[in-house]
């Protein structure tokens, strides 16, 4: 069997590699099985404490388990949606928290454990969206939160420049108006949610499984390296195959005095070394040393002209019009 490795980022911005057992080998029926969610007639989140207790309770310790309520809430909203039995969400993931399972988890005293399950509830949705693909997050009629910070090219969508901080968001639309490009401020860690309706949106212009084009403005740091693997990776998950990626924040971009002025040694720490290992062995860092660089160090008027020039080599090539 072919395992799968992925570097992904802990609560602790440290990295780890995790095996992954590839899912799409599994009908849905064996994933049902797997993990433990079952067909109730009742609204789950409408059973009573002692129901739940005898339906969602791990055999060892009879306590309740709030993954296991959780995972079947998402399943029987889903399949309800599907036979038109339960309308659809037309909010986000919070209103689906509270619309159907922070109170069910409250019956049976769940919220009172340090466990945010807020973000147990996040983690269901990504296994069974991501690792599974049972659904897409559009399936319940969710918002994308992040629709206003990005800009869909018709002509050139198989270009895609995106950054860390929606600061850059600004300069980011004037280049979509420009070049008819596909652009994005991400504002963090992007989610599958948007990823996947930005993927959505693409392909009504574009193929997916030609070349892409990314260019990313992110911190030249672990962090702005992960906010960038992450986005990478999410798409790929969405359907775009190929992704020629260009780091537009480096400090070959930048003259000596630059980086002496801008550069910032990186903290260090049991929490921080596997992952500035990684950085180091995949970047080079600053000089070989820990050095890092914020995107709004690069002058403004540098990183457009070097966009300019970027795009003009894609023109060239004929894999952009204008």
């Amino acid at each position: 069997m072919t395992y799968l490795y992925k570097i992904i980022p802990t609560k602790q911005g440290e990295l780890r590699k995790k095996i992954m057992e590839p899912n799409s080998n599994l009908s849905q029926e064996e994933i049902l099985q797997k993990e433990e969610i079952q067909t109730y007639d009742t609204p789950i989140w409408e059973m009573s404490r002692y129901q739940l207790l005898q339906r969602f309770s791990a055999e060892s310790s009879g306590n309740p388990v709030a993954s296991k309520i959780i995972k079947n809430i998402i399943w029987q909203v889903f399949t309800w949606i599907k036979e038109q039995k339960h309308p659809l969400i037309r909010g986000n993931l919070r209103t689906f928290w509270y619309m159907r399972v922070k109170v069910p988890l409250g019956r049976v005293g769940l919220l009172n454990e340090p466990t945010d399950h807020y973000d147990t509830m996040l983690c269901m949705f990504v296994r069974f969206t991501r690792d599974y693909k049972l659904f897409k997050y559009k399936d319940f009629g969710f918002i994308d939160e992040n629709w206003e910070n990005r800009r869909i090219g018709k002509t050139n969508p198989h270009i895609i420049l995106f950054s860390e901080k929606t600061g850059f968001f600004y300069y980011l639309k004037e280049l979509n108006e420009k070049y008819d490009i596909t652009v994005a401020s991400l504002g963090g860690q992007a989610s599958v949610l948007s990823a996947e309706y930005m993927v959505e949106s693409i392909s009504q212009y574009s193929d997916l499984k030609r070349p892409f084009y990314a260019y990313s403005i992110v911190d030249y740091d672990p962090s702005g390296w992960i906010v960038e693997s992450n986005f990478i990776d999410l798409l790929k998950d969405q359907g775009i195959e190929k992704i020629n990626l260009v780091r537009l924040i480096q400090p070959q971009y930048y003259t000596e005095e630059e980086i002496n002025l801008n550069c910032y040694e990186l903290p260090t720490g049991k929490s921080k070394d596997t992952i500035n290992a990684h950085w180091l062995e995949e970047t080079g860092g600053i000089k070989g040393e820990l050095y890092g660089l914020e995107a709004e160090s690069f002058p403004l008027e540098r990183l457009l002209s070097l966009i300019d020039e970027e795009i003009e080599k894609l023109r060239a090539l004929q894999i952009l019009t204008f």
